[in-house]
């Protein structure tokens, strides 16, 4: 009788797990072909929906790649859904649709991770480890902490007749609006009102881009490799969304760009962000990849941005930093900056449509210069449209 019983369980056993198994694979062939009322069908049936392919790819990968929009809506909207699940790749869905190409598709998932994760503003509550020194600014550092238990960046800012409370929250204000896939999240502000404020960041573990590039010349091991392509890619995204919000950079750089295993590639450094075609306020950025400009006018725009991208490109070329095989005194680089006869270089290997590329992000007449969503069709067409010959 107990074995007859036993061989009993394990035949409902093996018939529920051959069910749930259906089940998955019809939720995931419904949401393939966007079938959307079989996907609300299906998955009133399970209990799990947290359900994953054979790659580990969870729903919201699955919309993503199909490019189900409608799809993908509706997912959002449930809130037992885990948003931020990785792949076999390590890949979130948002970091997964980011390297995919769907703008629209990583927006949405972007919001949805917002409007869960909202901006807390703190007295205390986060643990600051003063070992783990992270970057210093003009106005303040950065170190390693923990929020709620999850590693951040705390930037711990220097309120004074400089930098005031009032330009924080400007620039607070200025973030909590910037709402991207490709920027620095800003996660939690704590002791506002004191004169040593902090942001807390997200932490982005493998450093800036300068340093990977440094370790890429040296052929040193990095945590995770990324192509030029997609990082320029995910740079001029992250640009576009900044302008499109009416806000430029001002001091884009390679050391204001942040590589992570799970969240990709951000933008970061938005103390100097401020509206765009505004009279000069505060630094001016970094003088290698400043445009002309920006050091000979009081007004500039946009392209100041670009021209700092086409910077950023020779540097993923050369992996070098700008001018570093060039030797001059500072009035004459600002020399030749200004007159449109010294800009940095690229590599002799080159392709020429990169190459061309740089030349129009670093014309000496802004006007002259693409906008970031003109730079993105470049890119997208050379990533996820036909394949080209590398000239």
């Amino acid at each position: 009788m107990f074995k007859k019983r036993t061989l009993e369980l394990k035949e409902l056993t093996k018939y529920n797990s051959n069910n749930r198994s259906k089940q998955s694979r019809d939720i995931i062939r419904a949401v393939k072909y966007a079938n959307i009322e079989q996907v609300i069908s299906l998955l009133t049936k399970v209990s799990d929906i947290n359900i994953v392919d054979k790659k580990g790819n969870s729903l919201l990968h699955l919309a993503i790649l199909h490019n189900q929009v409608s799809v993908l809506e509706y997912l959002l909207k449930i809130p037992t859904l885990n948003l931020d699940s990785c792949n076999k790749n390590k890949e979130t869905p948002l970091t997964f649709a980011i390297k995919s190409g769907r703008r629209s598709l990583a927006q949405m998932m972007h919001s949805a991770l917002c409007k869960k994760l909202k901006i807390h503003y703190i007295e205390g509550g986060v643990d600051v480890d003063m070992n783990a020194f992270l970057g210093r600014g003009t106005f303040g550092e950065v170190y390693k902490g923990k929020y709620n238990g999850q590693n951040v960046a705390v930037k711990k800012l220097f309120v004074n007749a400089t930098f005031s409370l009032s330009m924080l929250k400007r620039e607070i204000e200025a973030m909590q609006r910037c709402q991207s896939p490709y920027l620095l999240r800003l996660i939690a502000v704590s002791d506002l009102n004191s004169t040593r404020p902090k942001l807390i960041l997200d932490y982005m573990d493998s450093g800036d881009l300068r340093g990977y590039l440094s370790k890429k010349k040296n052929k040193q091991s990095v945590a995770i490799h990324y192509s030029t392509l997609e990082l320029a890619w995910a740079i001029a995204n992250g640009l576009a969304d900044i302008h499109s919000y009416g806000f430029i950079h001002r001091d884009l750089k390679s050391q204001n760009i942040f590589l992570c295993t799970k969240n990709y590639i951000k933008l970061a450094d938005f103390g100097l962000t401020r509206d765009a075609y505004n009279t000069k306020t505060l630094s001016v950025g970094t003088p290698q990849w400043t445009a002309p400009e920006v050091f000979s006018s009081e007004y500039y725009g946009t392209p100041s941005d670009i021209y700092s991208f086409g910077v950023v490109l020779t540097e993923l070329d050369t992996f070098e930093l700008p001018y570093s095989n060039q030797n001059f005194t500072q009035q004459a680089f600002y020399n030749g900056v200004c007159n449109g006869k010294l800009r940095p270089t690229v590599s002799a290997n080159c392709p020429s449509w990169y190459k061309n590329l740089v030349e129009k992000c670093l014309e000496h007449n802004p006007q002259k210069r693409p906008t970031a969503p003109e730079v993105i069709d470049i890119l997208y067409n050379r990533l996820y449209l036909d394949n080209h010959d590398e000239s």
